[in-house]
């Protein structure tokens, strides 16, 4: 594996890198092939990761687990198994070889994209029912944030003021991995948030809707620079 080379043309000062991958092997530890031995199409990765997801959505719009409906089945689908695929491929060190295995990037639970689509849409869905505007409530009392006293809320403010010294180390080593760590912490402290932390209804609705909002955009723009797309519902 060759290292990292970068040009810089002198014309308009674009910088141009060559980068390196490691490889992507199946679960024998072997370079992922099919089984007749021939390389793996990305399309059909991508479609077999679309398929499984769009069974799982109808099973849940089925049951009414999901605000997904039937008119969105299939752009949901699209949106978290081709997330599922870019993300699983970007959250391993660059340089180093990573194991394919369909049914742990498409897990709920762990470093996946799947675990932080669902946490992006929680906080959405959060603000939506919550009926105000975000934008407004900023407006109307720029220190709301400022007030937090609650352990959970300020390991999410905490975390959330990470992502320039993120994006720059991003920048600087061309390392995808570093922003997927950072999403995966800050989906971590999204839960937690949830998990203790009332929104609606409590005393401080408007600070906390605030930031369930702040952190709904943080994720959308992280995920929309690894090129993954991030419904408002699941």
């Amino acid at each position: 594996m060759k290292e990292s080379q970068s040009v810089m043309t002198a014309a308009n000062g674009i910088r141009v890198d060559h980068v390196g991958f490691g490889v992507v092997q199946g679960k024998d530890k072997k370079r992922f092939k099919t089984r007749s031995g021939e390389t793996v199409r990305l399309v059909d990765l991508l479609d077999e990761a679309k398929r499984r997801v769009g069974h799982e959505l109808s099973t849940r719009l089925i049951n009414g687990q999901t605000y997904v409906t039937a008119n969105e089945v299939d752009s949901s689908s699209s949106a978290i198994g081709y997330g599922a695929v870019k993300y699983c491929d970007l959250r391993a060190t660059r340089t180093k070889d990573y194991v394919f295995d369909y049914d742990d990037m498409l897990s709920m639970n762990g470093d996946t994209a799947v675990y932080l689509l669902y946490a992006h849409a929680r906080f959405c869905s959060i603000v939506r029912k919550s009926g105000k505007d975000p934008r407004a409530l900023l407006l109307c009392n720029p220190g709301l944030i400022v007030a937090c006293n609650e352990p959970q809320e300020k390991a999410l403010i905490l975390q959330l003021s990470k992502l320039t010294d993120v994006l720059e180390l991003l920048m600087e080593t061309l390392m995808p991995h570093h922003l997927c760590a950072y999403l995966y912490d800050l989906a971590q402290c999204i839960t937690a948030f949830t998990r203790d932390c009332r929104v609606l209804g409590s005393d401080v609705e408007d600070r906390r809707v605030l930031l369930c909002e702040a952190s709904a955009v943080t994720m959308r723009t992280c995920l929309n620079l690894l090129g993954i797309e991030a419904p408002m519902r699941l």
